[in-house]
């Protein structure tokens, strides 16, 4: 308990500004909840193009480079505690999230690489807080991101494999991006 004088003595400038410390303290600490709270629920997004692939083929799978960089994903994110892997239905972004899944034991979801509405909308379903993998390809993911976050990044071109964009979602549309790079560097074309 905060003892005053009515004094007006220095018993009472001390006690009034422990009263004001207090208040100061508490506003404080209602001010900070907010934004903890808020950061506890936004949603966490990586967001990379699949790896190196072995052809041009429709469906072709990874390289042998590309399979060197999916393992570089997976340790990369090894400490992320991803939640969830969503992949397009082809064989170079499954295998690209191949290695994670198999070290957090997560089964990727496929969605179609054309519809992006579905891939958003699945991922803000998720829990408050969770972390994510999305493997895609090199025109949707300055898209994905773009929809993820409302924040414009450059397009990618066919040479750049090395790009892991970081999304902090607030809600769908709503976030920040951290443009990230892992793995060896892209070889140029």
């Amino acid at each position: 308990m905060i003892a005053t004088s009515d004094s007006g003595g220095k018993g009472s400038q001390q006690g009034g500004r422990m009263v004001r410390t207090g208040w100061l303290l508490a506003l404080a600490g209602l001010l900070w909840l907010p934004a903890s709270t808020a950061a506890q629920e936004a949603t966490t997004v990586f967001v990379v193009r699949h790896a190196e692939r072995a052809s041009s083929e429709t469906d072709s799978p990874l390289s042998e480079v590309g399979r060197t960089r999916a393992s570089a994903l997976a340790h990369a994110l090894a400490s992320a505690r991803i939640d969830a892997i969503f992949t397009s239905q082809f064989k170079r972004t499954q295998e690209t999230a191949a290695p994670l899944a198999a070290a957090t034991g997560l089964a990727a979801q496929t969605v179609d690489a054309r519809d992006q509405e579905a891939l958003v909308k699945a991922i803000a379903a998720l829990p408050p807080g969770s972390r994510v993998l999305v493997v895609s390809h090199s025109n949707l993911v300055p898209v994905i991101v773009t929809r993820l976050s409302g924040q414009p990044v450059p397009e990618m071109t066919e040479a750049e494999f090395d790009w892991l964009y970081q999304v902090t979602m607030t809600t769908p549309g709503r976030g920040t991006v951290i443009p990230l790079r892992y793995g060896g560097p892209s070889a140029k074309h």
